[in-house]
């Protein structure tokens, strides 16, 4: 039996979502105290099927926070979700998400300068307003690195379930992220957990679309190679090796190919070779 909240959520996507949308903003706003409420909402940003349930679950995180400066929202819930809403198709949708960025920026006191991509973000032509995404998405990488490996576990709960296009736009927001991550170890000279968890993600991402989404997942493993953490590319190496003598499986010795050709292909593509002379 669906609950109400379920009835109120289910509103917001289909027909009426209008009374919906009014429900489920005065919900959030008077139950500040039950965060489920906003980040379902801020989920569905991600997920939503149809572009009209994603417009009103758009709108009603954006005029939550907007409205009420004082919400209890960690900046990276929303910040994954407006990044992904820039590339919307939909001007006002980019532009409402360019003015919320740069709310919860300045309430966070740090300034990226977001201000100077508004022209292209509002811009009609897509590789204007991608770009203008790219940029946007570039610039936060810098000014909130310490958050990048949980804006890509974010990103990365929801990838499985997005349709082809909905995933490219995805990774236009994360690329930057992924190129500013540095890979460590921990004590016992195996990854840290952060980075384990980016590793066993980003394979996974290969092993499901490399085949439908081949450039984007080419483009995220050399992100890793390419940012200014030299050590990066031993780490990928070891760890893919390393899960393909665990698993014993000829698949993930395929999708393995793959990356070591990825990585060989960026300027670190020495240390690839160094690494399996070292190996023989």
């Amino acid at each position: 039996m669906l609950s109400w909240i379920d009835i109120i959520f289910n509103t917001v996507s289909d027909k009426w979502h209008s009374i919906g949308r009014r429900a489920l903003k005065n919900l959030i706003i008077h139950n500040k105290e039950h965060s489920y409420l906003m980040e379902r909402s801020i989920e569905m940003c991600y997920v939503a099927d149809r572009p009209k349930a994603l417009e009103s679950y758009f709108e009603v995180s954006t005029e939550v926070l907007i409205e009420h400066p004082d919400y209890p929202l960690e900046f990276w819930r929303i910040l994954g979700a407006v990044l992904v809403t820039l590339g919307s198709q939909k001007r006002e949708i980019r532009m409402k998400s360019a003015k919320l960025l740069r709310q919860l920026e300045e309430r966070q006191q740090k300034s990226s300068r977001l201000q100077d991509f508004d022209i292209s973000i509002s811009d009609k032509t897509t590789a204007v307003y991608k770009l203008a995404q790219f940029e946007t998405s570039k610039r936060l990488a810098i000014q909130h690195s310490d958050l990048a490996f949980t804006l890509f576990s974010e990103f990365s709960m929801h990838f499985r379930n997005l349709r082809s296009d909905s995933q490219r736009n995805m990774v236009a927001a994360i690329l930057p992220w992924v190129q500013a991550m540095e890979l460590q170890l921990d004590p016992n000279g195996g990854p840290t957990a952060s980075s384990y968890m980016l590793l066993a993600n980003l394979f996974e991402i290969t092993i499901r679309c490399s085949t439908t989404l081949p450039n984007q997942v080419q483009a995220m493993w050399q992100a890793l190679a390419t940012g200014p953490h030299g050590g990066n590319v031993q780490l990928v190496l070891d760890f893919i090796i390393s899960l393909c003598l665990e698993r014993k499986e000829q698949n993930f010795v395929e999708y393995a190919k793959q990356v070591v050709v990825f990585l060989a292909a960026t300027p670190a593509g020495s240390k690839v070779i160094e690494f399996f002379l070292l190996l023989v």
